[in-house]
């Protein structure tokens, strides 16, 4: 007897189960397939110094453009992990599983919600399967954590729209979380604001229930996440805010009228397009990239289609705007931007995976079983790519934990007890956190070594995915 897969997805107990086997997938061979690059180091020194009450962290580490830094978020989520493991660095790649599994919840919860119940089945069940999805999973670092802040930042503004005023306080607090998280994130208030104007505009009820008392007190909630940063910016130029805002106006504006006049590098705009295509392909159907963008781009022009019928008869649901707002959005200041970094994708996943379910759900109508047929086929391939290809660690994602476990314990048995000095060499050691991973670890495993007058220098070098460790006295 066939299996009604529209009765199997839908029941209750599915999608709190689905967590338990995702747990075990995704924390299966953690060690030997968690990346423990050096930026990741770098969180973790800070997490530990904090503990080790060595000084309390305003700012996180610094953005590809080295005067501005990252918010310090992720140092306090980090250091309540290690506090909890006792300093052990798999500590850090639970915490991020247990993220993880909290935004295919989310999603499910968000996308029934807003849309309905099967839309929300839909995209938690693809999201928790892509590829790119759980490699982000498996990433104890700053960015991990975006896509389940980003689906209560726009489930706010969602409610806040739809009569609920404590929601626009809310919104606020969850922009400054995705802030302290990523700086690029800060382009998501644009859609909190064009809401805020347009119902200023036409004096819809959202806006005008909201008094004196009730800006104040989302001035506050807003403020609460900000408050380490102001407090570093006090003391540095306001190189965070201020300037930062300034700095991004400016970026926008060439970009656009870069864009407009036909100015623009156009190698550069190719390279993100690239760089767009091969994420989606890693997000959606690893195993073929048309068929990924035929997926997407099929999807989101029946949900444009939904949402301009919905504004013919004059009957918009939120709901369909923010999602269509939310990716063409960070699409386009990627585009404008001409900025191809893996950073900046996380808050578009949940957008993306909305997008698709919705596109799926549309299915339904022609035959019940169409959209779960699919899910059941990305699923198969998504997972076969997943484990034939060792969860993309062999496919340019880094070094894992278990090889600079294995380093770090070779320098403590080669020193004879003397001080260890770590110096970095070869493609990446110009960046000050490449040997903070090993930094870590060797403190991890030897927590009394010290560097002093008669040490032992080791000389780290990683190519192809391989470590070459070199050393000799330092006096």
């Amino acid at each position: 007897m066939m299996l009604r897969f529209n009765v199997f997805f839908t029941r209750k107990p599915f999608i709190p189960l689905l967590g338990i086997p995702l747990y075990f997938f995704y924390s299966y061979n953690i060690t030997q397939l968690m990346p423990f690059y050096g930026d990741i180091g770098w969180f973790y020194l800070s997490a530990r110094d904090l503990l080790l009450g060595k000084g309390f962290p305003l700012v996180g580490i610094t953005s590809s453009h080295t005067w501005l830094h990252q918010g310090p978020l992720w140092t306090y989520f980090l250091s309540v992990a290690l506090w909890l493991g006792n300093f052990d660095p798999l500590a850090g790649g639970y915490l991020s599983i247990l993220l993880g599994i909290l935004t295919v919840y989310c999603i499910y919860y968000i996308g029934k919600r807003m849309f309905s119940e099967r839309v929300g089945v839909i995209a938690a069940f693809l999201y928790s399967l892509s590829p790119l999805v759980i490699l982000n999973i498996r990433t104890p670092y700053h960015t991990t954590p975006i896509p389940i802040f980003a689906l209560l930042y726009f489930m706010s503004i969602y409610l806040w729209v739809k009569g609920q005023k404590s929601f626009l306080g809310f919104s606020l607090f969850f922009l400054a979380i995705l802030y302290n998280l990523e700086l690029a994130t800060v382009i998501l208030v644009v859609p909190m604001v064009a809401f805020l104007m347009y119902g200023l505009w036409q004096k819809k009820s959202y806006t005008k229930k909201i008094g004196k008392t009730d800006a104040f007190k989302a001035f506050l909630l807003g403020l609460i996440p900000m408050l380490p940063i102001l407090i570093y910016d006090v003391t540095h130029g306001f190189k965070q805010t201020l300037i930062y805002g300034g700095w991004l106006f400016y970026s926008f504006t060439r970009g656009l009228l870069g864009f407009l006049y036909g100015s623009s590098d156009t190698t550069e705009k190719i390279e993100v397009l690239n760089f767009l295509y091969s994420s989606l392909r890693s997000l959606i159907f690893f195993d073929n990239g048309l068929i990924a963008l035929l997926l997407l781009g099929i999807s989101f022009l029946w949900v444009a289609y939904l949402l301009f019928r919905q504004y013919k008869q004059s009957r918009i649901n939120p709901a369909y705007v923010l999602v269509i707002f939310w990716f063409l959005l960070t699409v386009s200041i990627l585009i404008l931007n001409g900025v191809a970094s893996d950073a900046y994708l996380p808050q578009l996943y949940p957008a993306i995976f909305l997008i698709l379910a919705l596109g799926a759900d549309s299915l339904h109508r022609i035959s019940p079983k169409l959209p779960y047929f699919i899910i059941i086929v990305v699923f198969i391939f998504n997972i076969h790519s997943v484990i034939t290809h060792n969860y993309f660690m062999a496919e340019g994602e880094g070094i894992p934990l278990s090889s600079r476990q294995a380093i770090a314990n070779e320098m403590i048995s080669k020193s004879d007890s003397k001080a260890i000095i770590i110096k970095g060499e070869g493609i990446g050691s110009q960046f000050r956190s490449f040997t903070m991973p090993y930094e870590y670890l060797v403190w991890y495993y030897d927590p009394g070594r010290r560097v002093g007058k008669s040490s032992k220098l080791f000389i780290v070098s990683e190519r192809e995915f391989r470590i070459n460790l070199d050393e000799k006295y330092y006096d």
